[in-house]
Parts: C-alpha cells; sequence; structure tokens
C-alpha cells in the first residue's frame, strides 16, 4: 500500500507542471521503481540492477523516474517481464531522450538568444548553487533592457526554469542546468561554447 501511495504522489507531482519540489528520498525512489517494475511491468525475478541503473539516473526526481519507467514498461511487455541484460541499455538511452525532451519543454517560449542569455548567466554558477535575483537580472538587463529583462525573469519562473529558495534563485534541477550550459551557453565574442556541445552527462552525482 505505501509503494502505490508513493507512486500516486509522484505521477500527481510529474502532473501538476512543476519543478519546485525536492526529490524524492532513496527509498521512496526504490519503492516507485519497485512497483512499477512489477506491478506494471510483470517483472519477474531479482529487480536490483535494473532498480539501482535507472535509480542512477533519476537521483529521486519524479519528472526522471517517468521518463525512464515508461520504456522500462515498453521493455519488459516485450520480454514478457523478463528484466534481460540487453533490454536495459535500451531502457536507459530511451529514458535519457525522454529527459532531454522534458527540458525542451520547459525552454519552449524562449527563443535560442533568450535561452543562451540564461545559459551564459548561470555558467558562472555550479551545479546545484544558486544567485541572486539582481544578479539575473543586471545580466538580462545588459542585454534587453529593465522591462524585457523583468518579463524574461517572471517567464523563467513561470516555467520553472529559476525556482526561489531562501531569497535566492536556482535551476531546481541541476542536469537541467547542464543541459542549458551545455547547449546554449557561448564566451563572449568568440561564439565558442562554454562547455562542448553534445549530450549531458550526470555531474558530482547528481541529477
Amino acid at each position: 500500500k505505501s509503494n502505490r501511495i508513493t507512486r500516486v504522489y509522484a505521477i500527481w507531482y510529474f502532473r501538476t507542471d512543476t519543478v519546485e519540489l525536492g526529490a524524492l528520498g532513496k527509498e521512496a525512489e526504490h519503492a516507485v521503481l519497485y512497483d512499477w517494475i512489477t506491478e506494471d511491468g510483470k517483472a519477474t525475478g531479482d529487480t536490483t540492477a535494473w532498480i539501482d541503473a535507472i535509480a542512477k539516473e533519476t537521483h529521486g526526481w519524479p519528472q526522471h523516474i517517468l521518463s525512464y519507467v515508461k520504456p522500462a514498461l515498453e521493455q519488459l511487455h516485450a520480454d514478457k517481464g523478463l528484466m534481460t541484460a540487453e533490454g536495459l541499455p535500451t531502457v536507459l538511452e530511451a529514458g535519457r531522450v525522454r529527459r532531454t525532451t522534458y527540458y525542451r519543454h520547459r525552454a519552449e517560449g524562449f527563443v535560442e538568444e533568450h535561452r543562451q542569455s540564461f545559459a551564459n548567466m548561470l555558467a558562472d554558477v555550479p551545479l546545484g548553487g544558486s544567485t541572486t535575483r539582481s544578479t539575473i537580472l543586471s545580466h538580462l538587463m545588459q542585454e534587453y533592457g529593465p522591462d524585457e529583462a523583468k518579463r524574461l525573469f517572471r517567464r523563467a519562473e513561470e516555467k520553472g526554469i529559476i525556482v526561489e529558495r531562501d531569497g535566492r534563485y536556482a535551476v531546481p534541477i541541476p542536469s537541467m542546468h547542464d543541459w542549458l550550459v551545455s547547449n546554449y551557453a557561448r564566451i563572449l565574442d568568440t561564439g565558442i561554447s562554454a562547455r562542448p556541445l553534445e549530450q549531458f552527462r550526470n555531474v558530482g552525482g547528481r541529477d
């Protein structure tokens, strides 16, 4: 029963289209994954390898859990509940694609120049770190002026790209922060990416 309640919470969390809340703890995350894999996926045998591998990429974030659960269920249904060594990499790759799609959804409504502006500002903020409202606005004002800077700031809050924590602002999911910087940050005057333009990687064991 407790597993089912936790899973329902995760579904509700995702459907509210918000990222302000924190990640599930390890025990709750594993309960969610176990419940889905065994009850919905009808998995047989030891689930440890699959759950551990998925959890290394989701780190408790409900949005990420759901990104990996759907391909896991599809793979299990195709393999009649068998958790094969060949099936797991397919699940993980499909989850990564879905995770990236989630970030793109968050960034909808921001043209590439706007994304680059936020990414350039975030390039100096460590993953999981935060900055001040005035720092963000000051950076945006340099490019767009005060009115447009405030509009972009409000829009970023509404889309969950930045959230307020203890009076400071941060990207709520570290890997979304990394995705923005890796794909959109540019070193001024050179046009060179601040980080390599490649598929993002987990950094510091966080996501």
